[in-house]
C-alpha cells in the first residue's frame, strides 16, 4: 500500500509541476491556449481522483498504525492534529473539481495545486528548507546531497503531462467533429 502512495504521490507533484508549466506555454503558444479549458478539464479531474485516494489510502495506514501501536502501548498523539488538518485538506480541496465550471478556472487551478502539493510534500519541503543551513558550514562543502526522487518527480511529471495532453487533444478532436 506504501508503494501505490508514493506513486500517487509523485504524481500529485508532477501534476502541480506539468499544470503550471502547460499554463505557462498558454502564454506563449495559441496550440495550447485552444486546448487550456480541456487540459485542466482533464488534468484537476485527474488529480481529484488521486488526491482522494491518497487521503484514503494515507488514513487507512494511519489508522493500522495506531491499532498496532495501541496494541503496542505506545502513543500516536504528537503529530496527530498536523496529521488530520494535512490530510482533510488534501482530500477536500480537490472536491471543488467536482463542478465542471469551477475546473477549467486557471486561479482555482493554482490554488489546488499549491494545496495539494504542500500538505502531500509538506514533509520533504520542511527538509529542504531547513537543510539550508548545512551550505554554510564551511565543513559540508566538500559533501553532495543526492536527491534520489529526482527522477522519479521528472517521469511523474512527463507521465502526468502526456496523459492529460493526450486525452484533452481527443476530447477536443471529438468535441469537433
Amino acid at each position: 500500500m506504501y508503494t501505490i502512495l508514493d506513486y500517487l504521490s509523485f504524481l500529485l507533484i508532477g501534476y502541480g509541476i506539468s499544470t503550471i508549466m502547460f499554463l505557462v506555454t498558454t502564454l506563449f503558444f495559441n496550440r495550447f491556449k485552444t486546448l487550456r479549458n480541456e487540459y485542466l478539464n482533464v488534468a484537476n479531474l485527474l488529480v481529484l481522483i488521486f488526491a482522494l485516494s491518497v487521503a484514503i489510502i494515507t488514513t487507512v495506514c494511519y489508522y493500522k498504525n495506531y491499532a498496532e501501536s495501541a496494541q503496542n502501548g505506545l502513543s500516536l498523539t504528537d503529530n496527530g492534529s498536523h496529521f488530520f488538518a494535512a490530510i482533510f485538506l488534501t482530500g477536500i480541496v480537490p472536491l471543488i473539481f467536482l463542478f465542471k465550471r469551477l475546473r477549467m478556472k486557471v486561479a482555482i487551478t493554482l490554488i489546488v495545486v499549491t494545496c495539494v502539493n504542500w500538505f502531500v510534500f509538506y514533509e520533504r519541503v520542511y527538509i529542504w528548507i531547513t537543510s539550508f543551513y548545512r551550505d554554510y558550514l564551511p565543513s559540508s562543502w566538500s559533501v553532495s546531497y543526492q536527491e534520489s526522487s529526482t527522477p522519479r518527480i521528472v517521469s511523474a511529471t512527463v507521465i502526468y503531462f502526456s496523459f492529460a495532453f493526450i486525452l484533452a487533444n481527443k476530447k477536443k478532436s471529438e468535441r469537433l467533429t
